[in-house]
């Protein structure tokens, strides 16, 4: 058997890791498709990747099938290190850089949360709900308690059976 080359097997690890995470696949045990939630912000840098860190982390423990992704309407080109920083104490990393929000990150998710951020009125589809949360770069405790108790809040209404 031919020794596998390090660059091919990081290939092939980042592209399974990828998939996984990916919306609209199945979960990572490969037996609930995985629903998606869409935060997005204006910079797509700071509430919308602390929403969707958070979200994740507690969706994870929880072994629930849902997958939160970060968007931006105007991103920025990078995560401020404060966000990074913030997330990094509590065993959290931010998903890559922050990405323009498309029409269809919208469509390919079961909620959009807006978080002081308004869509295009094209894109502005779904089940679209706004969350008017504080602003990190004024108090980043504040805004990631807020983002908490309503992500908890979120995940409780997601686990209740339908009616």
């Amino acid at each position: 058997m031919k020794p596998v080359s390090l660059n091919l097997f990081l290939t092939i690890l980042a592209a399974l890791a990828l998939s996984a995470q990916t919306p609209g696949k199945t979960s990572q045990t490969g037996l609930v498709p995985t629903k998606t939630v869409l935060f997005v912000c204006e910079h797509g840098a700071a509430k919308s990747v602390l929403a969707t860190a958070e979200f994740n982390r507690l969706a994870e423990q929880r072994g629930l099938p849902w997958r939160a992704t970060a968007r931006g309407t105007n991103p920025d080109s990078a995560i401020p290190p404060a966000i990074a920083n913030s997330l990094d104490k509590d065993g959290m990393k931010p998903e890559g850089t922050p990405r323009l929000v498309a029409e269809a990150d919208v469509r390919a998710a079961a909620y959009t949360i807006t978080l002081g951020a308004t869509l295009p009125n094209a894109i502005a589809i779904g089940n679209i709900r706004d969350w008017n949360v504080p602003s990190p770069s004024a108090d980043l405790a504040v805004a990631r308690q807020d983002i908490r108790r309503r992500v908890a809040e979120l995940l409780a209404d997601l686990s209740r059976p339908a009616k």
